[in-house]
């Protein structure tokens, strides 16, 4: 019996290890490299669009099965510098308040971040001001202010045209 309550607590211990999401600005603090990217449009495998024959055709994913970005899907990346992820944490830290997301999520550009041979992203839609982010990471938000920011750096990194 005691081996079994064992077993039990210990596959409990691992399995809330596992789940554990980690803080978006301790993740990008900790990182060794980051990468920012513009892309095409992607889906989740649930967006279908009309090809010019007139053919349903799903949209490509941000991510590959095995958790890797879609290399198919980047228009251009940029390897972040250390002035710009200074200043892309202090993005991070400037909420001031909240912001009221839309409804037309049409993300195309995304913050890769690579520690310890592990992958985090977020993925970004300026239009709508929304995102979707990678299972690791806990739960955030930006508010009005840290998404004009964040359009700014984008556009200083020259991934968004004026």
């Amino acid at each position: 019996m005691k081996l079994v309550a064992i077993l039990i607590l210990s596959f409990i211990c691992f399995w809330t290890g596992a789940q554990e999401k980690r803080n978006l600005f301790e993740v990008v603090a900790g990182a060794d490299s980051i990468i920012a990217i513009r892309h095409i449009n992607t889906s989740n495998g649930d967006i279908m669009v009309v090809d010019r024959k007139g053919n349903y055709v799903q949209q490509p994913n941000l991510t590959l099965f095995d958790g890797q970005i879609n290399d198919a899907v980047i228009e251009e990346r940029v390897r972040l510098s250390d002035t710009e992820i200074e200043a892309f944490k202090n993005i991070l830290i400037a909420k001031t308040g909240f912001s009221i997301r839309g409804m037309n999520f049409d993300p195309h550009h995304t913050i890769l971040i690579y520690s310890k041979k592990k992958m985090s992203y977020i993925d970004m839609c300026f239009e709508c001001q929304s995102h979707v982010a990678s299972l690791d990471l806990a739960n955030f938000g930006f508010d009005e202010t840290q998404w004009s920011s964040l359009q700014d750096f984008f556009k200083n990194i020259a991934l968004i045209e004026e």
